[in-house]
């Protein structure tokens, strides 16, 4: 393999789960590809970063580019696109050599049916962070609170639009979890498909803090903007905090967490609950954690946090959506408010490291860049790519 082309909206976003998860693939392509070029699709806000082997294509132009980009189909709630931006792909990949293409998000099936009407012999990888339903009637029953005018909805509607096209005309649909593989396969049938779990780069710098006496650090971190997050964080400060050991504190970092969650009654009110925005470090958080919480009960893709948690070798409490995608962590699982009482109080009376190694070495044997590497390798081994 000598050559391939990696196109990301999230390559150069804010440093959250999914940014995460799309500079681990490129890393992992690196890897086995002997050459590599990332296009960088920028947003409107977003500056050019030069780096070596990166195009930056501006995604937003101007207002009537993406007016024009939301009536025909290009913009969707997820990222801005036009068809400047198109156009500049599409010149790309005709001027180039390619072995193969990564897309790393599937809101570009407009653009990836159009490679393949002139480029039909270079595979083409689409990967899913989420997989949304395939009709606008759900989507709508599902997201009817974000969704703000015709705008929102025509967002919504071009991202089912975007999806379908990629699932039609992409030769390798990789997907998170049997979760959204089963959802993805209910919509589109049986098309192909690779598993390819959350992973991420190996950042963390592991210094877990003395423990004090009569302390016990919970840790959850996420995105402010994220309605599950927000909704399981107010229920676990309502329907948890009340009942657990006094000496059990919570930190709650994020970009626009501290936003989110200034004005909810149970959490402002409680002085063992704290809630910070972004930081610029989150190894401090969770050196000095016994233990991260993951309690989220809705929302499409894989838990992201639940990996950098276990690049962390943290102890994990989690609510069984939260672990879809992830081996070995059943004995993790906290499904009610009770469960979550008994473990955390249980922890508390018993003692806890704060460093697990058993937890590390499931992040280092399953969802660490070389055993995400090793799985895509012996892919496109088989495939003959």
């Amino acid at each position: 393999m000598k050559n391939f082309l990696y196109i990301a909206n999230r390559y150069d976003a804010h440093p959250a789960g999914g940014t995460q998860i799309a500079r681990s693939h490129y890393k992992i392509l690196c890897s086995i590809a002997a050459e590599g070029t990332v296009i960088s699709l920028l947003g409107k806000d977003k500056e050019e970063r030069p780096e070596p082997g990166k195009i930056s294509v501006r995604a937003w132009r101007s207002r009537l580019s993406s007016a024009v980009g939301a009536v025909t189909g290009k913009r969707t709630y997820m990222a801005h696109y036009c068809a400047e931006a198109e156009n500049d792909i599409l010149r790309i990949v005709r001027e180039g050599s390619y072995d193969f293409i990564w897309f790393d998000d599937c809101i570009y099936g407009s653009t990836i049916r159009k490679i393949k009407q002139f480029r039909p012999e270079i595979p083409v990888f689409v990967f899913y962070h989420i997989v949304m339903p395939g009709s606008l009637r759900e989507v709508l029953r599902q997201n009817r609170r974000k969704i703000r005018g015709v705008l929102g909805l025509l967002k919504y509607a071009n991202f089912i639009r975007q999806q379908k096209l990629s699932a039609l005309h992409a030769d390798v649909n990789v997907l998170l979890n049997e979760r959204d593989s089963a959802t993805f396969t209910k919509i589109y049938g049986q098309r192909n498909q690779l598993m390819f779990p959350a992973c991420f780069a190996d950042t963390a710098n592991i210094e877990p803090a003395e423990k004090i006496s009569g302390e016990f650090n919970m840790f959850f971190v996420g995105l402010g903007g994220h309605d599950p997050n927000i909704e399981g964080i107010r229920w676990f400060a309502r329907e948890v905090m009340p009942a657990i050991r006094p000496e059990a504190k919570l930190s709650v970092v994020g970009t626009n967490m501290d936003k989110n969650l200034k004005d909810a009654p149970e959490i402002k009110d409680n002085p063992r609950i704290t809630v910070k925005g972004r930081v610029e470090s989150l190894d401090p958080y969770y050196n000095s954690a016994d233990v991260v919480i993951v309690p989220i009960f809705s929302g499409a893709g894989m838990m992201t946090k639940v990996a950098e948690a276990l690049m962390y070798g943290k102890n994990i409490l989690a609510t069984g959506h939260a672990l879809n995608g992830y081996d070995g962590l059943e004995k993790c699982r906290c499904d009610t408010a009770e469960d979550f009482i008994a473990r955390i109080n249980s922890m508390i009376e018993t003692g806890s490291q704060r460093y697990n190694p058993a937890m590390r070495k499931i992040y280092e044997e399953k969802y660490s860049l070389p055993a995400m590497e090793n799985i895509l390798r012996e892919y496109l081994r088989e495939k003959g790519i």
